[in-house]
C-alpha cells in the first residue's frame, strides 16, 4: 500500500491489528507475549512505511511545484496533485494504525506484570521514536520512559536508559526533550547511583549525551555544583566496579573540559589563536595540557584522605583520558 499510495489497502491490516490487540491482553502469558511481539513488528513496519511515504511525498511535491510554475497548466500537474493527495491520505492512515497499536497494546503492556513484556514494550517505543521523530518525539510518548525509570526490574530500567540515549543522539532532538528532562532529570541523576551496575553505566553514557547536547546547561535543567560533585565522587568509590568508575571519570573530565572550552571562547585568551586551525599541533598540545591540569585539579578536590592507596586509581584516570574524544589533526 505504501508503494501505490492506495489507502484502501490498509483495511486488512487494520483487522489484523484489532485481532492482535485482543490477544495481547490474554491471561495466558505466552499468548499475550506473542501477540504483543507481533504488534511491535507491525508498528515497526508502519514506521518504515512512513519513512517511505515521506520521501515519496517530498519528491512528488517538488515535481508538482516545478509543473505548477509553468505557464501552461498541464495534465501532468493535475495528476501530480492527485498523487500528493493520495500519498498524504496513506500517511494519515498509517498514523491511525500506528496509534491503534500504541493505544490498544503499548499503553497496557508497558505496565504488564511480566518484566520481559515491559522491557520489550518500551524498547519498541524507543525504536519507533528514532524512526519517526517528526510525529513521535513528543511528551505524549516520552513520558512513559520517565515513568519506567522507577521500574523495579533493572532490565527495564536499562532498556529505558538505552532508548533515551538513542533518542538524544538524534539531530535536533534537544528541544523536543527539554520538557522530559525538566520533569525527570532528578531521577536520571539518581540512577547514576543505581544498585545495578549496567543501569548506572548506561546512565553515565546518557548523561554524557545530555552534556554534549547542551541539555545540562539549560536554565530549567542545569545541574548544580553539588550535583556534579556527587556524581564525580563515584570515580573514587571503591565499592563500585572499575567499569562504572571509568564512565564516571569520562563524564567528570567531559564536563570540566566543556566548561573550560566555554571560558576560552568568552575570554579570547590569545589573539594569535584565531589564526591557528583548531586541529593544529599547537591547539592539540594546549588541549592536552588543559585536560591534564583539569585532571590534577579534579583529583586534588576529590581525594582528601591522603591515603597512598589512592594511587591505585592512576590507571583508571589514564584510561578515561585516553578514551575521551580527541581533537582531529
Amino acid at each position: 500500500a505504501t508503494q501505490t499510495g492506495n489507502s484502501y489497502q490498509y483495511g486488512p491490516l487494520h483487522n489484523v491489528i484489532n485481532e492482535l490487540t485482543v490477544l495481547s491482553s490474554a491471561n495466558i502469558r505466552s499468548v499475550r507475549h506473542t501477540a504483543s511481539a507481533a504488534c511491535w513488528g507491525v508498528a515497526g513496519a508502519l514506521v518504515d512505511g512512513q519513512s517511505d511515504l515521506s520521501a515519496k511525498i517530498e519528491t512528488t511535491q517538488r515535481q508538482l511545484k516545478s509543473e505548477a510554475a509553468k505557464a501552461d497548466k498541464s495534465k501532468k500537474a493535475r495528476q501530480l496533485k492527485d498523487r500528493v493527495a493520495s500519498l498524504e491520505d496513506s500517511a494519515k492512515m498509517l498514523d491511525e494504525l500506528l496509534l491503534a497499536v500504541f493505544n490498544g497494546v503499548f499503553v497496557h503492556r508497558y505496565r504488564d506484570r511480566d518484566s520481559k513484556l515491559r522491557d520489550e514494550a518500551i524498547s519498541a517505543l524507543g525504536k519507533w521514536i528514532v524512526g519517526y521523530p517528526q510525529k513521535l518525539l513528543d511528551d505524549k510518548f516520552l513520558k512513559y520512559f520517565g515513568w519506567l525509570l522507577h521500574d523495579k526490574d533493572p532490565a527495564v530500567r536499562s532498556a529505558v536508559i538505552t532508548s533515551l540515549t538513542d533518542i538524544f543522539s538524534l539531530e535536533a532532538s534537544t528541544e523536543g526533550l527539554l520538557l522530559f528532562c525538566t520533569r525527570f532529570n532528578k531521577r536520571l541523576l539518581d540512577m547514576a547511583h543505581d544498585v545495578d551496575e549496567e543501569v548506572a553505566i548506561a546512565t553515565f553514557k546518557l548523561l554524557c549525551e545530555l552534556l554534549v547536547a547542551g541539555v545540562l546547561d539549560h536554565e530549567d535543567i542545569a545541574m548544580t555544583d553539588e550535583e556534579f560533585t556527587v556524581l564525580d565522587g563515584l570515580v573514587f568509590h571503591r565499592g563500585r566496579s572499575n567499569e562504572l568508575r571509568l564512565h564516571a571519570m569520562k563524564f567528570a573530565l567531559s564536563h570540566f573540559d566543556h566548561f573550560d572550552d566555554e571560558a576560552d571562547e568568552d575570554n579570547n585568551v590569545d589573539e594569535d589563536d584565531d589564526e591557528k586551525p583548531k586541529g593544529s599541533a599547537r591547539e592539540v598540545e594546549k588541549r592536552a595540557a588543559r585536560q591534564l591540569d583539569e585532571l590534577l585539579d579534579f583529583c586534588d578536590a576529590t581525594i582528601s584522605t591522603g591515603d597512598p592507596s589512592d594511587l591505585e586509581d592512576a590507571d583508571l584516570l589514564v584510561d578515561a583520558m585516553v578514551q575521551l574524544p580527541q581533537v582531529q589533526q
